[in-house]
């Protein structure tokens, strides 16, 4: 039997990968010149040996799946774990947050603001994710982290990531980011 993927992003090339496996043929249709879908790259310039990724992409230590696909196709050896500096730009300055010590001190919020954030993060972190089945991340952000936090911090990340559909971006999604969170992620 011939098979046709439609779509070379990681599920589709994974998908002919297994097919071949199996002994199928298969063809991937892919629109664009490079596959890799969101996770692919490009070259900075014609020529450039300098290329970037087309979206933010990293790996969590629980993605056990795509950790052992990597090491299934020999590429275990490039996968680094690394613990990145994640900062923000407001107002024209510098903050770096990702710790709760940076929380704790980053100032453009009050310091109410920093403490209930970090009480939103934590409750996120540990709480069971089938108590926030059927919830919007957006109201559900905006009244636990109140307005000048969400609309400062979350609401252009959001709109960043989901576009017009910023507001649908359900609860459990973000609950995701933040449970399976630590200090390294994986990249390629």
């Amino acid at each position: 039997m011939e098979y046709a993927v439609l779509g070379g992003g990681a599920l589709g090339l994974l998908t002919a990968y297994r097919l071949a496996q199996a002994g199928q043929s298969v063809i991937v249709f892919e629109q664009e010149k490079i596959a890799g879908g969101l996770a692919s790259g490009f070259q900075v310039e014609d020529g450039s040996d300098i290329w970037l990724e087309k979206f933010y992409h990293h790996l969590f230590r629980t993605d056990k799946t795509a950790i052992s696909v990597i090491q299934e196709m020999g590429l275990g050896d490039r996968l680094e774990w690394l613990r990145p500096r994640t900062v923000s730009l407001v107002g024209g300055e510098i903050y770096q947050l990702d710790s709760p010590l940076t929380l704790l001190q980053f100032k453009p919020w009050r310091m109410d603001e920093r403490l209930r954030v970090g009480a939103v993060l934590s409750y996120l972190k540990f709480v069971p994710p089938q108590l926030l089945e059927g919830k919007r991340a957006d109201p559900w952000l905006r009244r636990w982290l109140g307005k000048h936090v969400y609309e400062m911090f979350f609401e252009s990340l959001f709109i960043s990531k989901f576009g017009a559909l910023y507001d649908q971006v359900a609860l459990p999604w973000l609950w995701a980011r933040f449970h399976d969170r630590t200090t390294q992620l994986g990249y390629m």
